[in-house]
């Protein structure tokens, strides 16, 4: 499978532009090449860790996940804790937050 980070694709386009530069003895000129490697030269954005995203979950949004997590517990006679059924609702959502954030940080 190819590699389609967005920072990835953009150097290994870069870079093989620039070799054919090289090959037809064209001199470099490329203003969209120098805009590439400006991209480039910025750093990456830091993502904030699970436990930052987790912070920034509104309050009712976490009443909601425990009252579900206690319902799917009690659903099980108690056979599972509601802790389970939290950490499962709470991988969901920082899935979510994470490819929303990777789709418009691209």
């Amino acid at each position: 499978m190819t590699d389609t980070n967005p920072r990835d694709l953009i150097q290994r386009l870069t870079t093989k532009l620039d070799l054919l530069h090289c090959q037809i003895n064209v001199p470099y000129q490329s203003a969209l090449i120098d805009e590439a490697l400006a991209y480039l030269a910025q750093p990456e954005p830091e993502y904030p860790s699970d436990k930052e995203l987790l912070e920034l979950m509104p309050k009712t949004m976490r009443d909601e996940f425990s009252y579900a997590a206690k319902v799917c517990s009690d659903a099980t006679g108690g056979q599972v804790k509601p802790r389970i059924f939290r950490v499962a609702l709470n991988t969901a959502a920082l899935e979510y937050a994470r490819a929303v954030l990777a789709h418009y940080t691209s």
